[in-house]
């Protein structure tokens, strides 16, 4: 039961994150939506913002901000040379103005059915784990930090040695 939990939760705070960030500009909206009621929101809103009428949703929205502002920062570390990262950070742009991975996407001039199309919504992915870790939500990675992106080309070494260990 657990197993299936698992997925169905990580969709819901999917859609949910991503109802946040069209939303970002309107606290009163954020208030309504369900991750203002998680329990890192709840006291960073008793804590910055007290009785404020909209406080949870003014949490939520420093929260995101400073979530995906970390994002933005490793993406940036990461980003020496590789294509498939240097696309990453205008997703995280335009998810922050509103857009969806398949807009920013086409903006890019990418077919959502290519590779590349579909690699953009490592983005999201990164974004809505770096928001459960920070929300208490999700444990921390064990490693020192978090994991490089992969390059989309599989080191010749690799694929050889794959291929031997399949066929013997």
């Amino acid at each position: 039961m657990v197993g299936q939990e698992a997925p169905r939760a990580a969709f819901y705070a999917t859609r949910e994150l991503a109802s946040a960030l069209r939303r970002l500009g309107h606290p009163a909206k954020l208030d309504e939506n369900p991750l203002a009621r998680t329990a890192a929101v709840r006291a960073r809103a008793a804590k910055r913002y007290g009785d404020h009428a909209h406080s949870r949703g003014m949490a939520l929205r420093d929260l995101l901000i400073e979530t995906i502002a970390r994002v933005d920062h490793e993406l940036a570390a990461q980003d020496q040379g590789a294509p498939e990262v240097r696309s990453l950070r205008p997703v995280l742009r335009g998810l922050v103005q509103g857009d969806g991975v398949a807009a920013v996407g086409r903006e890019l001039g990418l077919s959502p059915c290519s590779h590349s199309g579909r690699m953009l919504y490592r983005a999201q992915h990164m974004l809505v784990r770096r928001f459960l870790i920070d929300a208490g939500l999700m444990a921390r990675p064990t490693f020192r930090s978090l994991p490089r992106v992969p390059s989309i080309a599989a080191p010749t070494t690799a694929a050889r040695a794959g291929a031997a260990y399949l066929a013997g």
